[in-house]
């Protein structure tokens, strides 16, 4: 208790000090936590913004399909896809089918300022079934217009594709893209003219930047499907697990497709997702290295100038065991007031980034930075961060305190007193 009572006795006594070091801590700490909370944040609904209105929780594809799924080819359809959904049903999930292709938006003078094309993502879509498996095709979505009807030369189109170009609700467009190939038969370029009928603007950047909707009975006409598509996306049922699932339904798919998870079918957005947030973690890093840095600057600064201290101390018959462990005691005094301060502003500073966020529209409007998130990001609750950086900002001082004392100590009592 003595020692105890001597470190905090030290702490009153030299409180400027004792409040610049705490203080250091604390910011550290306080970047820590948001910065961590930002990363998860944007981790999670960056997946789940995949997910409503990319890759749902998996698509059933053939395998070749799958092999090609960057190129979005027609070459391999999934003859049945009704038959499908009724499988994906009788295991609890829901389901909806979709026809993908790349293509080319085509915009003249005669509705435009100038001519001019855009590659766009050209998605078929399922009005009926499509929002119970994505959250595409809901009203709140929608900035102007409508959703297209079903058999009308209708198109919704993102809001970014619409800016680009300089779009309103009623301008015509023309789509360029290549019809399904039949037996020998390669396809050909099609053609279609369409009206804009819908503008939205959803929380999935690629949506807004590129994809241009139409109803799926109209590219079943113009694309020569005959009722085939190139996918069923599905909604697993609620606490299932993905691998779960694709075990059970790969067993009743019809022969030459399978159910892919939307892991597999975002591999490579997944690696860049990781390559990011190893990068971020990287600053998360450098954040806590300059925290540390002037932690140990001020304990060094604090040690040093209290040589004659230790040396009274050893002189009035202190063991180096008791001064080194009333030192550690007065740097865990420091790191405890640190991490407490720390962790509750964090906390505080963290409600609003997570419940509000923070506004990054301007630049992900322009600028393409791997998440899946068009305007806000917001932070997530991270309670192994917030307990690793109150442990840590007690370590770190104590840590820090033990090789300057060690040092001090090593010295003689007449140096100690004369500072030598």
């Amino acid at each position: 208790m003595f020692l105890i009572k001597l470190a905090f006795k030290n702490l009153t006594r030299h409180k400027r000090r004792t409040i610049i070091t705490s203080t250091a801590l604390a910011i550290g700490l306080i970047m820590y936590i948001l910065i961590d909370s930002l990363l998860v944040g944007m981790f999670t609904e960056s997946n789940r913004n995949l997910k409503d209105a990319e890759t749902a929780d998996g698509k059933v594809l053939t395998a070749k399909a799958f092999e090609d799924i960057k190129f979005l080819p027609l070459n391999d359809r999934i003859e049945n896809p009704d038959k499908i959904i009724e499988i994906a049903k009788s295991l609890g999930a829901k389901a909806t089918k979709r026809v993908l292709i790349n293509g080319d938006l085509i915009f003249t003078e005669e509705y435009f300022s100038k001519s001019g094309s855009v590659p766009i993502l050209f998605t078929g879509v399922d009005l009926d079934k499509d929002n119970t498996v994505y959250n595409v095709f809901k009203e709140r979505e929608l900035i102007s217009g409508r959703f297209m009807e079903p058999g009308a030369d209708e198109v919704v189109i993102g809001s970014w594709l619409a800016e680009d170009i300089g779009a309103e609700i009623g301008d015509w467009i023309t789509l360029s893209v290549r019809t399904a190939p039949q037996g020998d038969d390669p396809g050909f370029f099609q053609t279609i003219d369409v009206q804009i009928v819908g503008i939205l603007r959803v929380d999935n950047p690629m949506v807004n930047r590129r994809v241009v909707y139409l109803s799926l009975d109209v590219v079943d006409y113009y694309l020569d499907m005959y009722g085939s598509v190139t996918e069923v996306a599905i909604r697993i049922p609620f606490g299932e697990t993905l691998n779960s699932f694709q075990d059970r339904i790969n067993l009743l798919l019809p022969k030459g497709s399978e159910f892919f998870t939307w892991k597999e079918v975002a591999a490579d957005y997944i690696k860049l997702l990781e390559a990011e947030t190893g990068g971020s973690s990287v600053i998360i890093f450098l954040v806590v290295l300059i925290a540390l840095v002037g932690v140990t600057n001020t304990m060094l600064m604090t040690i040093n100038e209290r040589q004659k201290e230790l040396g009274m101390m050893r002189a009035l018959g202190m063991s180096e065991r008791d001064i080194r462990v009333a030192f550690i005691y007065e740097a865990s005094g420091i790191g405890l007031i640190g991490s407490l301060i720390g962790v509750l502003l964090g906390i505080l500073i963290n409600i609003p980034i997570i419940y509000i966020g923070i506004d990054f529209s301007l630049w992900m409007r322009d600028i393409d930075m791997g998440y899946k998130i068009s305007s806000i990001m917001r932070g997530a609750w991270h309670k192994e961060a917030i307990y690793i950086a109150f442990v840590m900002g007690i370590i770190i001082p104590v840590v820090v305190a033990i090789f300057p004392t060690r040092k001090a100590i090593l010295k003689s009592i007449p140096d100690c007193l004369y500072n030598r």
